[in-house]
């Protein structure tokens, strides 16, 4: 059987998308593929651990074990306490959607390529969205800070490391960084021979470098400039609750006559290891 060339897949896609059957088998189509590729840039799962509900579970989780205090992040983007004394934590959910219309007359023309649209609304904004929100907790809650608002080096990244590592109990992590921050650990490898162009390729094709100090070195445009965040293992930090698995539906507006697809997913996290994270104000 002939496989199809690029061109022929948008054209049929196109096409498919014209019909409100056509346009659910669509959906259905680029729904595995596209959460593969939001996975790609999302960074949660190098961060905190997974927990995805099956249907009908509510996101309820035993807290006594901890024996101190545990945070998670309201769906408006408040910081939610749980004391010690406490043994049960329910996660508040948020949804985090994106949608792509298009006019009808562009369907017509095949000129609107489903799969690539949803691709980059995708990683702009759910993508996004779940690196923002787990930026914005770990930054909120952690229980040690450094400053090097003076001038940011590699000695402060260092010394994060330690204060996450002092406790003996766990090892560094991540270490998450927006795009403008990266200079102070480019420079380093550079001066080490260990920084290629191909590392730079990776680094910014994933957002990911594999490791720098014990230490995976996470990069996002999400993340805030005026901050760096260390933190430890996953299983030392906290845990982030899927309740709906990113699924992509149709959907139509019939007044003005678009039609398009929108992709959503239900996300929660808990951190029960605030003093496992550092935070550099740089």
């Amino acid at each position: 059987m002939q496989k199809l060339t690029a061109g022929q897949k948008k054209k049929v896609l196109a096409s498919q998308a014209l019909t409100p059957a056509g346009r659910k088998y669509v959906a259905s189509v680029i729904n595995q593929p596209l959460r593969e590729y939001k996975d790609n840039f999302s960074l949660l799962g190098d961060v905190l651990m997974i927990d995805v509900l099956g249907k009908g579970e509510i996101p309820s989780y035993e807290i006594e074990e901890y024996n101190h205090s545990v945070y998670a992040l309201s769906e408006n983007g408040q910081v939610l306490t749980w004391t010690e004394h406490q043994n049960q934590i329910i996660v508040p959910m948020a949804e985090i959607a994106t949608r792509d219309m298009v006019k009808r007359s562009q369907l017509r023309a095949r000129s609107y390529d489903v799969a690539t649209r949803m691709k980059k609304k995708t990683k702009s904004d759910i993508a996004g969205e779940e690196n923002k929100r787990l930026f914005t907790l770990l930054s909120k809650v952690a229980e040690h800070t450094i400053d090097a608002t003076a001038n940011f080096e590699l000695a402060h990244i260092s010394k994060a490391i330690a204060q996450v590592e002092e406790e003996g109990n766990t090892m560094v992590g991540a270490i998450l960084m927006n795009p403008s921050n990266f200079k102070v650990i480019r420079d380093a490898m550079l001066n080490a021979k260990v920084f290629d162009q191909n590392t730079n390729q990776e680094l910014f094709k994933t957002g990911r470098l594999g490791s720098f100090l014990g230490a995976k070195v996470l990069v996002s445009s999400s993340f805030a400039k005026d901050k760096v965040v260390v933190t430890a293992e996953p299983e030392n930090l906290g845990v982030a609750v899927y309740g709906q698995e990113l699924i992509t539906l149709p959907v139509d507006d019939t007044e003005s006559l678009k039609i398009g697809f929108v992709a959503y997913e239900e996300l929660g996290m808990y951190i029960h290891g605030a003093s496992n994270i550092c935070v550099i104000n740089v």
